[in-house]
């Protein structure tokens, strides 16, 4: 590794014109593009280890103000910056999470309600309401600038991916996000074979570090008991999501969010109270709150949601902190037996890299906010290490399950266990329906013959992209669908994994759209011809000339061979199904899904319920009993193949395409 890699870089004394920007957003409390003496006042007099007497700033700002108005423009600031240490204090205004949260009402009536990806949620000065185009997430063009800018100057310091330790990426200056994006090391992009055993190492080391710190804190003297109780708490479980369902959009959600913290707040207080920790010195560091910023809620979104917003239930958030298991144990009680509508218990379940803490979601308003009960000992193990850093590395890297060699099984749950036995043909070759755990950290799930990928499957590869679609002898082959950790999406035709004929690329919002060619990029696309293609890719017409009877004749003998279901819920065609709810940037709607004998919801691109079995289109529900009638599965259907099922789908689609697509133009 190189020496100036390991090393954290030092800050030069002359700011960039961004951190100016940003110096701006947390002190012009005014928006009036310059500083004044009062506004300069209320932040650097703070009681701080880094805080000045008015007099000191008094002196710098006589020196600095060259025009003589009282206040500081850009250029004056810049020339005060050492002298008032105004670097230091943007960069500690994380403290103001430990403040009284303030006033969010003008900003929500504003429709300003997403914290600036640059700035964070602490400048209240620099929310916005950008969550479209590339640059959405921040207030400027120049944040997402200065962010690719700086990310790709500090991996070009490296010699090769292999010099990248993981717990040092936040001293390189590289951030998770950028580097499996967009990062590259000369000409070359993350090489998964290297990183994914440097970040399993670290991940086990911080395991070890939070073992070793939940364990140190339950041998103090008298704590064991107190940990038994706490360990024994029963957790509530149930699905909780916003109110508004699939309508909820972003602003939506951060409107609710803003909303309820300033209760949220006091709920947390409620429970130091109880706790008997709220008095003291103590007082002001024993709460902080925090707002989720868009970039991780649209990865959720594309990732693990489906793009349904309302699934995202941890927007608004307050940590409380205790000295003592005593003081833990009576806010947790306070928690269950009040507003908690969930509760996992990790003291008892701890995540997968150990941390241990208890976790609530609660009802403030009319909106789901998360309630985090920490213990001290366990957050400074979590602030001694680069555990933040670790964290979002795993959930990218480890998505898959850890195995030393790759391993077949019939499925994977959602906690990641590898379960069954896998279908196999007399050779003992994986053949019908397996899962297979890579120690690449690819898995695929789907059909397979003869030991290789073949028929309908998903692969989750260890970058984060997810491609749902056709197999042949383990390579793309038919129509595929590829969807990106930030929320792209693009819809291709395979010929041993090479992209031809025609397909569509849609961008990470959803709301633009481009024709593929052989996999290039071509014209932009309006969002409705973009769905019509990708249901002509999809139904199998760039590919086959199948005639209405030849289709109906597919039709009759899948439904005779009548397969048995699987447990894919609706494999490629029913994930389809689901790429156009608004918010996730998913925009295909409307597709089959044979594997539960129904027509899924149709939606366009914003996410406007059109069709379905429940959308009062005649047509749709038509189809519906079709699809019930010829059976439960087109994906195993092996008499019929994967021909027949692209026939299949492509006879519902005839069907339902008029209450589908429709005929407006919104």
């Amino acid at each position: 590794m190189p020496s100036e890699a390991k090393s954290p870089k030092k800050r030069v004394e002359k700011p960039s014109d961004l951190e100016l920007a940003k110096a701006f957003a947390l002190f012009d409390t005014d928006n009036s593009g310059h500083l004044s003496l009062d506004e300069l006042k209320a932040i650097l007099c703070r009681p701080t280890k880094k805080s000045l007497t008015e007099r000191q700033i008094a002196r710098v700002m006589k020196k600095c103000d060259m025009d003589g108005d009282g206040q500081l423009n850009m250029d004056e600031m810049s020339a005060a910056w050492v002298q008032l240490g105004l670097g230091a204090q943007v960069e500690t205004h994380m403290d103001l999470a430990k403040s009284v949260p303030p006033s969010f009402a003008t900003l929500i009536a504003e429709g300003n309600v997403v914290p600036d990806e640059f700035d964070g949620p602490y400048v209240h000065n620099s929310y916005h309401a950008n969550v479209t185009g590339e640059e959405r997430g921040y207030r400027f063009k120049a944040g997402r600038d200065e962010w690719k800018k700086n990310n790709m100057e500090n991996l070009a310091k490296l010699d090769d991916w292999s010099s990248i330790d993981p717990e040092y990426l936040d001293e390189y200056g590289i951030d998770p996000d950028y580097m499996f994006s967009y990062g590259t090391i000369n000409g070359k992009s993350v090489n998964m074979q290297e990183l994914r055993p440097e970040v399993i190492a670290a991940k086990q080391g911080m395991r070890a570090c939070y073992d070793e710190a939940f364990n140190a804190a339950r041998e103090k003297f008298g704590a064991a008991e107190v940990f038994g109780r706490i360990l024994a708490l029963p957790e509530k479980h149930g699905t909780m999501q916003q109110p508004g369902g699939e309508q909820l959009d972003l602003i939506g959600l951060y409107k609710g969010a803003l909303g309820a913290l300033e209760h949220l707040w006091q709920y947390g207080q409620q429970a130091l109270e109880v706790s008997g920790e709220a008095a003291g010195p103590r007082a002001l560091v024993s709460a902080a709150w925090g707002i989720k910023k868009a970039q991780r809620i649209w990865y959720k979104l594309a990732t693990k949601y489906g793009g349904d917003v309302s699934k995202v239930t941890d927007c608004a958030r307050i940590s409380l902190e205790f000295t003592t298991a005593e003081a833990l144990e009576k806010a947790a009680q306070f928690m269950l037996q009040g507003k908690a509508s969930s509760f996992k218990n990790r003291m008892a379940n701890p995540t997968a890299d150990g941390y241990r803490d208890l976790l609530f979601k609660v009802l403030i308003g009319d909106h789901v906010c998360e309630v985090q009960l920490h213990l001290v000992a366990m957050l400074k193990a979590k602030r001694h290490a680069p555990a933040h850093t670790v964290y979002k590395l795993s959930q990218r890297v480890l998505k898959t399950p850890i195995v030393a060699k790759s391993t077949y099984c019939l499925e994977v749950t959602a906690k990641g266990e590898l379960t069954g036995e896998g279908e196999r043909n007399a050779e003992g070759k994986p053949e019908g329906r397996g899962t297979m755990v890579y120690a690449s950290g690819n898995m695929y799930e789907g059909q397979w013959l003869a030991g290789r990928q073949s028929g309908e499957g998903r692969c989750t590869f260890a970058t984060g992209n997810v491609y749902e679609g056709s197999y042949k002898e383990d390579k793309k082959h038919g129509r595929g669908k590829e969807t990106f950790p930030d929320g792209m999406v693009q819809v291709n035709c395979y010929d041993e994994n090479q992209k031809v004929g025609l397909g569509v690329f849609w961008s990470a919002d959803g709301r633009k759209a481009w024709e593929l060619q052989d996999g290039k990029r071509g014209r932009s696309l309006p969002l409705k011809e973009a769905s019509e293609i990708a249901e002509r890719v999809v139904a199998g017409q760039q590919r086959t000339g199948a005639s209405d009877e030849d289709i109906q004749a597919a039709a009759a003998a899948a439904a005779q061979a009548k397969p048995e279901r699987t447990s894919s819920g609706g494999g490629f065609m029913g994930s389809l199904g689901s790429m156009a709810k608004k918010g996730g940037g998913a925009v295909v709607g409307g597709m089959t899904s044979f594997a539960e004998g129904t027509i899924d919801a149709a939606f366009d691109p914003l996410g406007t319920i059109k069709g379905g079995i429940d959308g009062g289109i005649e047509g749709t529900k038509h189809a519906a009993n079709m699809a019930k009638d010829l059976g439960t599965s087109a994906v195993e259907g092996a008499a019929a193949g994967v021909k027949t099922q692209m026939e299949l789908e492509l006879m519902a689609l005839k069907t339902v395409g008029s209450a589908i697509v429709g005929n407006d133009d919104e």
